[in-house]
């Protein structure tokens, strides 16, 4: 995790199996996977403003 000022990045991955509530990107096959996301988080007074993920 990086945290400058208002703003916070980090790193995170995501582990499950595959179910096709996202069928372009995991179709349904029950395949486990796992999706490394890079999470950029702003905050505003002192709460979350806004969260960018990107794949």
């Amino acid at each position: 995790m990086i945290i400058d000022g208002d703003a916070a990045a980090l790193v995170y991955t995501y582990r499950g199996t595959s179910a096709g509530i996202l069928p372009d990107l995991l179709p349904a096959r029950g395949e486990e996977f796992l999706l490394e996301v890079c999470g950029v988080l702003r905050f505003r007074d002192g709460k979350l403003a806004s969260q960018v993920d990107y794949c």
